[in-house]
C-alpha cells in the first residue's frame, strides 16, 4: 500500500521528499528503481551543505564505511550546488581536483586529509572560487605538507578570502613544542600579503621574525590569530599589542612570550574573547594579574604557569563573562583561588589537573555555583573524595566530558551513575568491567572512552560492541585501552564487524 502511495506523488514532490536526505543516502537512494535514480538527480540543486565527518553513513543494523567513489559521486553530481563542504579524515588529496573542478560555489571548505597526499592535486585549486571565504586544510599525521599548502594551494586562493586556517592539529596533539620542526613563514606570508580582507589567520610552527609579523600586522581586519608552537622572538611578540582589534589570540607553547609581552596585550588589546598562554612558562602572575582588564574576556588557557597568589581570585573577580579556564598544574594556586572560581556563571569548560588546592569544599563550590559546565578535568587532584565526586553527579546535568585520571575514589559505584556523557577518560583508577558496561549502557551517544591502567577486562570490548550495533546514529565510539587487552580483542573477534567501535592500544 505505502508503494502505491509513493508512487502517485509526481517528480516534483517526490524530489522534494529526496531532499531531506544526507548526499551519501541520496546515493544510494538511486539503487531503489529507475525512477527514484531519475528523480535523484533533480534533487542535488537542493542541497547547500555536506558534511562527512566519521566515515559511516546509512541507518541502524546497515551502517555502511564512506568510500571514495561515493564522496567522487556526490561532487560530480552535485558540487555545482555546494555552499559548504566539510570532509575529514576520508581521503588523500586526490579529492582536490574534485573538488576545483566542480565546487565553484562554495563559501566554506574544511579538509582534513590522509597521508596520501600529493602536490600536482593541488595545482591552482581554488582559483575558480571566489565566493569562498572560510578554508581549513589539516593532513593527518603529516608534517612535510606545510611546503605543499604554501606554493601550491594558498597562492590560488581569491584575495578576498576572510578566513585561513592551516591548524596541523595533529602535530599539536602529539607533538608538542618541536623546535626542529619550525618553519620559515616568508613564503606563506608573501603569497597572502595582497590578501585585503583577512580575519582569521591560523599558521602554527612558524619561524618568525620581523617582516613575517609587520606583514601579520597589516592585516588591519584581523580578529584572530593563532600561532601556537612558533618560534618567535620577544620584539616580534609585543609588537602583537598593536592588534588592538584581535578578539582571538593563541600563543601556546610559543616559549619567547613573557610578562612583558602579556603586559602589552593586556593593555593594548582589550577586545579579546580568547586568550591561550599554555606552557608559555616565563609569563608569570605579575602579567596575568593585569589580564582583569579585559573584561570581554571568555576563555583564558594558562596551564602550567607560574602564578602569583590571588591572581586567580582577581581574574575570576574582574572576568566575569569566562567560559572556558584553564589553570591546570600552575603554580601558586591557593585554595581560595578554587573558591572564587565558582562566581563565574557562565562557565562551561574548566580544567583544574593536578592541583593540591583542590579539595571537597572548592569544587563542591564550583560544581553548585558553575550548572552550566559541560567539561570538567580534574586528573591527579589528589585531596579530592567521594563527597565532592557525588556532587557531580547529582548537580552536573549538562556535563558532555569528565576527565578523572588517576582520582583516588573513582570507583565502579561512582561511574555507573553517570549519565549522558561523550567523553569519559578514567585511567589509571579502581573501575572494572561493571562500571564501564554501565557508563556505555547509560552514555548511548558516548564518543571516546579511556579505561588504560584500569581493572577491565576484554569482556568490556566485547560488550561495547554489543551496544554500538544497536545505535540509531551514526557515532563511532572510540576505546582505549591497555594494548594487551586490545591484542585480546582483535584475536577473539570478527575483523570489520562493527563500524561504530573503534578500539585503540595505548
Amino acid at each position: 500500500m505505502s508503494s502505491k502511495l509513493i508512487n502517485i506523488l509526481d517528480d516534483d514532490c517526490l524530489s522534494i521528499i529526496l531532499s531531506y536526505l544526507q548526499p551519501l543516502e541520496l546515493v544510494e537512494m538511486k539503487k531503489v528503481c529507475q525512477r527514484w535514480n531519475y528523480v535523484a538527480e533533480l534533487v542535488w540543486i537542493f542541497i547547500k551543505k555536506f558534511e562527512c565527518t566519521n566515515g559511516v553513513f546509512g541507518c541502524k543494523n546497515n551502517w555502511q564505511l564512506v568510500n571514495f567513489n561515493q564522496l567522487e559521486y556526490v561532487i560530480l553530481n552535485g558540487g555545482r550546488y555546494l555552499t559548504h563542504l566539510t570532509l575529514k579524515n576520508l581521503c588523500g588529496s586526490k579529492i582536490i581536483p574534485l573538488i576545483r573542478d566542480h565546487c565553484h560555489n562554495l563559501v566554506r571548505l574544511e579538509l582534513v586529509l590522509n597521508q596520501e597526499t600529493y602536490s600536482e592535486d593541488f595545482d591552482d585549486a581554488f582559483t575558480k572560487m571566489n565566493q569562498l571565504n572560510y578554508i581549513s586544510i589539516d593532513v593527518d599525521s603529516g608534517y612535510n605538507y606545510t611546503y605543499l599548502l604554501t606554493y601550491e594551494a594558498i597562492p590560488s586562493l581569491h584575495s578576498s578570502i576572510n578566513e585561513i586556517h592551516l591548524p596541523f592539529k595533529s602535530l599539536s596533539d602529539s607533538r608538542g613544542n618541536d623546535q626542529n620542526m619550525m618553519w620559515d613563514s616568508e613564503s606563506f606570508l608573501f603569497f597572502i600579503k595582497n590578501f585585503n580582507n583577512l580575519q582569521a589567520l591560523t599558521f602554527p610552527y612558524q619561524s618568525i621574525n620581523d617582516d613575517s609579523m609587520s606583514t601579520i600586522l597589516n592585516f588591519k581586519t584581523l580578529l584572530h590569530l593563532s600561532l601556537s608552537n612558533s618560534e618567535i622572538n620577544s620584539h616580534c611578540l609585543i609588537k602583537l599589542s598593536n592588534s588592538i582589534n584581535l578578539e582571538y589570540l593563541d600563543l601556546s607553547y610559543v616559549n619567547r612570550v613573557d610578562d612583558r609581552v602579556v603586559l602589552n596585550i593586556a593593555n593594548n588589546c582589550c577586545k579579546l574573547k580568547y586568550l591561550n598562554l599554555k606552557m608559555c612558562s616565563l609569563v608569570t602572575g605579575e602579567s596575568i594579574n593585569k589580564l582583569t582588564k579585559l573584561i570581554s574576556l571568555e576563555h583564558l588557557f594558562v596551564e602550567k604557569l607560574n602564578l602569583n597568589k590571588n591572581c586567580i581570585y582577581n581574574i575570576a573577580n574582574n572576568c566575569k563573562n569566562l567560559k572556558s579556564l584553564n589553570i591546570s598544574e600552575s603554580k601558586n594556586v591557593k585554595k581560595s583561588d578554587i573558591m572564587k572560581i565558582g562566581e563565574l556563571k557562565f562557565l562551561e569548560h574548566l580544567e583544574l589537573c593536578n592541583l593540591e588546592s583542590v579539595d571537597d569544599d572548592g569544587l563542591i563550590n564550583i560544581i553548585h555555583e558553575c550548572c552550566n559546565l559541560k567539561y570538567l578535568d580534574i586528573k591527579r587532584c589528589s585531596n579530592l573524595t567521594n563527597k565532592a565526586l557525588v556532587e557531580i553527579i547529582i548537580k552536573l546535568k549538562k556535563l558532555q566530558t569528565l576527565i578523572v585520571i588517576g582520582v583516588q575514589d573513582i570507583d565502579d559505584r561512582f561511574i555507573s551513575r553517570l549519565r549522558n556523557l561523550k567523553y569519559l577518560n578514567c585511567s589509571a583508577t579502581k573501575v572494572t568491567d561493571i562500571g564501564i558496561k554501565k557508563v556505555i549502557k547509560n552514555c548511548p551517544s558516548i564518543e571516546k572512552l579511556s579505561v588504560c591502567r584500569t581493572k577491565i577486562t576484554v569482556d568490556s570490548l566485547f560488550f561495547a560492541a554489543q551496544e554500538t550495533n544497536k545505535r540509531s546514529t551514526n557515532i563511532i565510539l572510540t576505546i582505549e585501552v591497555d594494548c594487551l587487552i586490545e591484542s585480546k580483542y582483535i584475536i577473539n573477534s570478527q575483523t570489520g564487524s562493527n563500524v561504530l567501535l573503534k578500539i585503540k592500544g595505548l
